[in-house]
């Protein structure tokens, strides 16, 4: 009898260690490990979900978890309409092709890349510039994103009934696109810029699905430095052709302002990760006006 009083006080100590050490892990959350944030506290206490374009049949958890936060939530806010029509990207017909600017080894490598992954591009690959060079590369490996991963937490909160805000209209969006920057973007892309990312291609595979990857991972923190990185190192992606200053200036203070509008209802925001991170991200700025923000398991 003594033995089993032993046995059943160890084991309740075994749970209740197991369910601590659970429930520390869950308050230790950190920001880059997150995609959900909560905001505020008590029953209105509200979530900001951080999206990429990612398609939803990869993450079939995070649209599970997505859509229940959602639904729970009165309603909903999106950053942009889920169908925005920015202009096209187009190129100066002047601009130097990109392999003029690499050496041998890299352009065979480019080259070989290309055959791989994009063979019905390989006539015009001698002619493709900077920009079109490293969008191949950024998303080579990627799953087509459609639907992606917000777009269907959205249509199954709005198939549940629940309102819908936008922050940022389409018109809005236009006129915060930089007239004329693709030629000085273009400018920056050469040699080691396609050198660094054919070398994270072979230490880790194609750098689109690095990406998706690390988003099935809830890995955000390093999401946010790899972007950052293959930003410095002068990778284009058409967000670049966007003022995402004044866009992370308008959302902040938008979403603030809907959320203490109507603060006794929940809500259930939707804003893009790479915008939320950072020492200049919108996560920092709710904060510093006062929010009360934790990250979510």
């Amino acid at each position: 009898m003594q033995l089993m009083r032993r046995q059943t006080l160890g084991l309740a100590l075994a749970t209740s260690s197991a369910a601590a050490l659970r429930a520390r892990a869950a308050a230790e959350v950190s920001d880059d490990r997150a995609l959900f944030w909560n905001i505020g506290s008590g029953t209105s206490a509200s979530t900001i979900f951080g999206y990429s374009r990612i398609a939803a049949s990869l993450v079939p958890d995070i649209v599970d978890a997505g859509t229940k936060r959602a639904t729970a939530a009165k309603w909903v806010i999106q950053d942009l309409p889920s169908s925005v029509t920015l202009p096209p990207i187009k190129l100066d017909p002047s601009l130097p092709a990109i392999i003029g600017k690499l050496d041998a080894k890299t352009a065979d490598a480019f080259r070989a890349v290309v055959q791989q992954s994009f063979p019905q591009l390989l006539p015009t690959v001698d002619k493709m510039v900077g920009i079109e060079a490293t969008m191949l590369l950024m998303a080579e490996g990627q799953t087509p994103p459609n639907p992606t991963v917000g777009g269907t937490i959205v249509e199954h909160a709005l198939q549940a009934g629940r309102r819908s805000t936008i922050l940022i209209s389409d018109a809005e969006l236009r006129g915060m696109v930089f007239p004329s920057g693709l030629t000085a973007l273009d400018k920056r892309i050469g040699q080691d810029t396609i050198a660094y990312m054919l070398d994270l291609r072979a230490k880790d595979g194609a750098i689109g699905r690095q990406f998706e990857r690390l988003y099935a991972a809830r890995r955000s923190g390093d999401i946010h430095s790899l972007a950052a990185d293959l930003s410095t190192r002068g990778a284009f992606s058409p967000a670049q052709m966007l003022n995402g200053d004044a866009i992370k200036l308008i959302l902040t203070g938008r979403l603030g302002a809907a959320l203490k509008r109507n603060e006794v209802d929940s809500a259930f925001a939707l804003l893009p990760l790479d915008a939320l991170l950072g020492g200049d991200g919108i996560l920092t700025a709710l904060r510093k006006g006062g929010n009360t923000v934790t990250a979510a398991a």
